[in-house]
């Protein structure tokens, strides 16, 4: 068998050799492309308030149907394993040969707009359609999907894992000496978050990495905003934080991974809502939890831990528990294995 593997990190290709060794277990030959997304245009138009967001996914659209069309012209391919969702959906749009392919990371979110929301779900439901299996990052996105999209054995759960790569010193402002820190863009609740924490009388700097328009309506005066952390700078921030607060929406899909594990792997304290996709990872040993959306309650869990002897020997705990469960290596034991059952 021949499979054709597809990494969204071209940080990966240092592990390029591990990688096919893992899948030389179930495959005969294995081939690696690599996508690439971070590039100047992208980081500019990602910042501008109005058609920022806009541009940011038309970009990346455009660039995932040239890596498709590349993949789909390759012959002697038995299976395509797929770490990149877009090119995934777009992989199974242009599947009218039926070739066996097993995408990961799949993300389908309520839209405002109705009729946006029809069409994606038109086509998403098209793509699916002519692929294998879909990979999703946490166990209750199985059954959400399921009733969606109205299919049976498709979805399947596979705990994620990642490694940091081509990490680069934050240089471009001024870091308090001690800060609490939260980022990241997709399904965030910073409207709790900041509530809770201008409510705080004895306030520890709070520093958000993410773009200013996703903070649009928030009274952010007391908040240190940073809309110019990349990739490759965001653990440096988050490294020197005292304390991680990853504030989601209370939601059915899977939501904040990427920082968590970070944090982890660095041994950051990690605050969180209550939430299945994280529950998934981690329960009270290694996280301190809050009520999804309770101002409050986060208030109150932010003063009592973010000092504590607790949160540190809970971070500890869970940075042994990135080591041995959520590497990349880890994560493409359990995705060969999967793609090798849907044989």
């Amino acid at each position: 068998m021949r499979c054709l593997f597809v990494i969204d990190r071209y940080g990966y290709k240092v592990n390029e050799k591990k990688y096919k060794k893992i899948f030389n277990r179930y495959y005969e030959r294995v081939d690696v492309i690599y996508t690439k997304y971070e590039d100047a245009v992208i980081r500019e138009v990602r910042k501008w308030p109005v058609a920022g967001n806009f541009l940011l996914h038309l970009l990346r659209w455009m660039k995932s149907f040239a890596y498709s069309v590349g993949i789909m012209c390759k012959k002697d391919i038995d299976i395509i394993v797929c770490l990149n969702p877009i090119v995934g959906i777009m992989l199974g749009l242009m599947n009218i040969h039926h070739k066996k392919i097993i995408f990961a990371g799949f993300l389908f979110e309520e839209k405002d707009n109705a009729c946006y929301y029809k069409i994606r779900k038109a086509v998403t439901k098209l793509a699916i359609s002519r692929i294998e299996k879909i990979v999703v990052y946490s166990n209750r996105e199985k059954e959400y999907y399921k009733d969606i999209y109205k299919v049976k054995n498709k979805f399947v759960y596979v705990p994620y894992g990642i490694d940091y790569m081509n990490q680069k010193k934050y240089t471009l402002q001024e870091l308090p000496q001690k800060y609490l820190f939260s980022g990241g863009g997709s399904n965030r609740d910073y409207i709790t978050l900041v509530n809770a924490y201008n409510s705080m009388e004895k306030k520890v700097p709070l520093v958000i990495a993410t773009q200013e328009w996703r903070l649009k309506g928030i009274n952010t005066r007391q908040v240190m905003v940073l809309d110019d952390v990349v990739n490759e700078t965001f653990g440096d921030v988050l490294r020197h934080s005292e304390l991680l607060v990853l504030s989601l929406k209370d939601t059915e899909i899977s939501a904040g991974h990427m920082v968590m594990m970070q944090a982890m792997s660095l041994g950051v304290p990690i605050l969180v809502n209550d939430i299945p996709a994280i529950r998934d990872y981690v329960d009270e040993r290694y996280v301190a939890f809050y009520q999804s959306g309770n101002t409050q309650d986060l208030q109150n869990k932010i003063s009592l831990y973010w000092e504590s002897n607790e949160s540190k020997e809970r971070a500890g705990r869970a940075k042994e528990l990135y080591q041995k469960q959520y590497t990349s290596f880890s994560f493409m034991r359990r995705l060969a294995k999967i793609s090798c059952e849907a044989e």
